[in-house]
């Protein structure tokens, strides 16, 4: 009797053609699946970012303040796009060469054998791949450069302050608006260099044109100039920072002078710090032309035994000499060294805070230390300290709709360039019932004038103007600006850069002039830099 025997079919050591298709199915349907998941996700991004423009919008339009959304929009708009695709461009750009520049690979060692099977699954999708790398950077770019509207709007919109630093002979229209902005474009080549410094790096170790392995340069040719090139742009601009520090020496306090809060160059500074700012920045643009010539040299020698020099020029002329000069020559006799940096200092103390002329026995009685200078003898005598604590009696006991917060916020929102009074308070002109709100304009980048912190938040200032009055509607939450003082560059700038925003000194109302005060925040702040000495 013979026994049957059923023998299946051999496919050669691979899976049945039934499950290699059901399993391709799944992984096409995850894909869809994946892939609708992602436009959902983004239409729900989309769709919340489009009602907050639409609802934003729509306030701004209803309070009379639509231009202030736009200009902010527009401006966010082109920076976030403007920079955002340079960040992205040069990122792209940059790993498309490094592509470009690899070398043959004829010998494959294990490293490269190993990076093979990533070469082959960027192959195949070598467009998606360099969007994707471009994107991450180019959205994050973009996004710090919109966060930076306002520094872009008053760099490009500055108005002269019509009076010059004592160390530079500079405007100091040059520290409040144009160095914050320069600063910011330095940052931003800074970073866009190295991010395309690593991109280049991981794309040259990707095709082989750096390696850890294997007969041969480790580091081919095009590769060591690639990144050379921008090594050397990088050290560049690396120079123009050093040399911008100079300036900033002037608006931020050095080290023996951060516990007194005097910002500005002091003996130190002038002697030792700012010569080796002006050292280091010769070295950079030495060390610069050394890696730019790495397509004709092809050796890193040079360059790096430059870079070494500048790093430890970096600490011993820029922080140990410096260090050596306060503690020899400023210490022993810190009176006489430090007396004409520090008469810089009260002096441009005193007009970034409107209180020249003025001294600490008169400071309790000066009402009118930086009343406006169109307000005339009115606006002197409202601003005095029996305005600072009185008020329209009338206003006490009408009804309120828009709560003293709700009216800071308001006027906040419509003006984000200023910083808006504690204490708003009542008024009542002509059978309306506002709140006023003290509109300052401040900086922090006003050279030689100590920093102080104040009671409106927002940090440390060492300029400040009670520059506008805003008044709001306590039942309609109707906001209206009016300009206060006439002089202020800050207030000029910003009425260029917001046209049609704050309306002018003259169109203020008779009845509402006899009924505005001079804030109490900063008569206090006066009083206290005053009083300092400072």
């Amino acid at each position: 009797m013979r026994a049957l025997v059923f023998q299946m079919p051999d496919h050669g050591g691979c899976r049945p053609p039934g499950v290699l298709r059901g399993r391709t199915g799944v992984r096409a349907a995850a894909r869809v699946l994946l892939a609708t998941l992602f436009v959902l996700v983004l239409l729900f991004l989309v769709s919340l970012i489009a009602f907050d423009l639409w609802t934003g919008r729509l306030w701004y339009r209803s309070v009379g303040f639509s231009g202030v959304y736009t200009v902010r929009l527009r401006t966010q708009g082109m920076l976030f796009l403007a920079f955002g695709v340079l960040m992205g461009l040069a990122t792209a750009l940059n790993a498309w060469l490094a592509y470009r520049l690899r070398p043959p690979l004829s010998a494959m060692s294990f490293e490269q054998r190993h990076l093979e099977r990533y070469r082959t699954s960027v192959a195949r999708h070598r467009v998606r791949s360099l969007v994707a790398v471009a994107m991450l950077p180019g959205l994050l770019a973009g996004a710090a450069a919109a966060a930076a509207w306002k520094t872009w709007l008053a760099a490009a919109n500055g108005t002269s302050f019509g009076s010059v630093d004592p160390q530079f002979h500079q405007d100091i229209s040059f520290y409040v608006f144009q160095l914050p902005w320069y600063r910011f474009l330095v940052d931003f080549g800074l970073v866009a260099l190295a991010v395309s410094a690593v991109t280049a790096a991981l794309a040259h170790y990707l095709y082989g044109g750096i390696r850890t392995q294997g007969p041969g340069r480790l580091l081919s040719y095009p590769a060591q100039s690639h990144l050379g090139v921008l090594l050397g742009l990088l050290v560049a601009l690396k120079a123009v920072a050093y040399w911008l520090d100079r300036y900033s020496l002037a608006v931020k306090a050095g080290a023996e002078h951060a516990a007194d809060g005097l910002n500005g160059v002091g003996y130190t500074e002038a002697n030792a710090v700012l010569p080796a700012k002006t050292v280091m920045c010769g070295i950079a643009v030495i060390c610069a032309v050394l890696f730019l010539a790495t397509p004709v040299r092809r050796s890193w020698a040079l360059p790096l035994t430059g870079l070494a020099l500048m790093a430890f020029s970096s600490v011993l002329i820029g922080s140990v000499c410096p260090a050596l000069v306060q503690h020899f020559q400023v210490q022993p006799d810190a009176q006489a060294k430090e007396a004409p940096y520090v008469a810089r200092n009260s002096a441009a103390t005193a007009a970034a805070y409107g209180i020249g002329g003025y001294t600490a026995a008169v400071a309790p009685r000066a009402g009118a230390l930086q009343a406006s200078p169109s307000a005339g003898a009115s606006g002197a005598a409202s601003a005095g300290a029996g305005g600072a604590a009185g008020g329209a009696s009338s206003a006490d006991t009408a009804p309120v709709r828009v709560a003293a917060s709700d009216a800071r916020q308001r006027v906040q929102a419509v003006a984000p360039w200023l910083r808006t009074g504690a204490s708003p308070y009542q008024v009542t002109v002509g059978g309306r019932t506002e709140w006023v709100v003290d509109g300052y304009t401040t900086s922090d980048s006003y050279p030689f004038a100590a920093e102080v912190g104040t009671a409106m938040g927002g940090g440390a200032v060492d300029y400040i103007r009670d520059s506008v009055k805003a008044t709001v509607d306590v039942s309609s939450g109707a906001v209206a600006l009016y300009q206060w003082d006439t002089a202020d560059p800050l207030l000029r700038t910003w009425m260029r850069a917001f046209p049609g925003t704050v309306r002018p000194y003259a169109t203020i109302d008779d009845r509402l002039r006899s009924e505005l005060r001079y804030p109490s925040e900063l008569l206090a702040l006066q009083q206290d830099m005053l009083g300092s000495g400072r």
